[in-house]
């Protein structure tokens, strides 16, 4: 679940078996079950699973004099509508991004000279990037957003931020 206040974005991550899923599903998880602040969060917000978002990732760590510094790749992705919990493996689904490839980069303080390297070889600019609306775009349960540098996008998250996004 991802919460968003002014400029800053947080996320709450708890791990469950996938199998446990269907305790969401059948309504009756559980105040126990380590998933169970999710499911009142679904609802309270009347949510419900619309579409399943799979891409490849590479990541990248590396620590310099201003601290650590990450880096993601994410390429391939697919979008695929959901009827209800769990993952279809069968299916790709329909193609979000073609040969393009969002880019990530987290870090405190001033941006890393690697990464300003990087922005300036490839020309890249900042723009906002939601995976989940370039999803629900190609699924026809939207209207597209349309990035306007038509191209490869960097998300750029600084101090405890969750930034922006950079695309060229």
């Amino acid at each position: 679940m991802i919460g968003r206040s002014r400029s800053v974005v947080s996320k709450r991550r708890t791990e469950v078996k996938l199998k446990q899923l269907r305790r969401i599903g059948n309504g009756q998880p559980g105040r126990d079950w380590p998933g169970y602040w999710f499911y009142r969060r679904l609802l309270l917000r009347g949510l419900r699973p619309v579409c399943q978002i799979s891409y490849t990732r590479t990541a990248r760590i590396a620590r310099d004099a201003s601290g650590v510094a990450r880096l993601t790749l994410d390429q391939d992705l697919f979008a695929l509508a959901a009827g209800g919990l769990g993952f279809n493996d069968a299916e790709r689904g329909v193609p979000m991004t073609g040969e393009q490839v969002i880019v990530e980069m987290k870090y405190r303080g001033e941006m890393p000279p690697l990464f300003e390297e990087l922005v300036g070889e490839f020309g890249l600019i900042q723009q906002p990037l939601s995976k989940y609306r370039l999803a629900a775009g190609a699924l026809g349960l939207v209207a597209a957003p349309a990035p306007e540098s038509g191209g490869r996008c960097i998300s750029h998250l600084p101090a405890g931020r969750e930034g922006y996004e950079l695309c060229a």
